[in-house]
C-alpha cells in the first residue's frame, strides 16, 4: 500500500538531511499531491523551503494551493504567510493570502496584510494607492493608517498622507 503522510514526510526530511534535496522535494510533492487536505504548517513550510532552495517556485505554489484548500481559519493563513515572508518570499505570502477564502470574503486583517506584502514584494505604489482608496471609503482600520504613513514617507507622498490623516 501507499505510505502514510507521516512516512512520506519523514522520508523527505531524511533525504534532505543527507543533502539529497531533489529527491526530498519529489517525496514531499508526492505526499502533498496524495493528501492535499492533510497539509500541516510544518509540512507546508518544509515543502516551500525545499522548493525555494531548488528554485522551483512552481512547486512552492502547490503547497499554497493545498494550504488554502485545507485551511480556512484566517489566523492560520496569516501564520503561514508570515513564515513565507520570513523565508524571503513575500510574493508567495501575498499569493497565499489573496487566494484564501477569507481574503476573498473581505477579511480586514488579511486585506491589510496583503497590502503590506504587496509593498514588500516590490509594489509599494500599488499598495499605497489601494490603501488611500480604502481610506476614502471610510472603513480603513486603524492599523491601515500606520501603513499609509510608512508607505507615504517611503514614496515621498507626504501630502497625500496628511490629507488621509486629516
Amino acid at each position: 500500500g501507499d505510505a502514510t503522510l507521516d512516512e512520506f514526510n519523514e522520508l523527505a526530511r531524511l533525504l534532505a538531511a543527507r543533502n539529497d534535496r531533489e529527491r526530498a522535494l519529489a517525496v514531499s510533492l508526492r505526499a502533498l499531491r496524495s493528501r492535499p487536505n492533510s497539509i500541516t504548517l510544518d509540512g507546508a513550510e518544509f515543502h516551500v523551503a525545499l522548493a525555494l532552495a531548488l528554485d522551483r517556485g512552481d512547486l512552492a505554489d502547490e503547497a499554497i494551493e493545498a494550504w488554502n484548500g485545507a485551511h480556512e481559519i484566517p489566523g492560520d493563513t496569516l501564520t503561514f504567510a508570515n513564515i513565507l515572508e520570513n523565508m524571503g518570499a513575500p510574493d508567495l505570502a501575498l499569493r497565499l493570502i489573496e487566494q484564501s477564502t477569507a481574503y476573498e470574503e473581505g477579511n480586514t486583517v488579511l486585506r491589510l496584510n496583503a497590502l503590506r506584502l504587496r509593498a514588500a514584494a516590490g509594489d509599494p505604489t500599488a499598495a499605497f494607492d489601494q490603501l488611500l482608496a480604502w481610506q476614502a471609503q471610510g472603513n480603513l482600520p486603524a492599523a491601515g493608517y500606520a501603513l499609509i504613513t510608512e508607505l507615504g514617507a517611503t514614496l515621498g507622498r507626504s501630502d497625500e498622507v496628511l490629507a488621509a490623516l486629516g
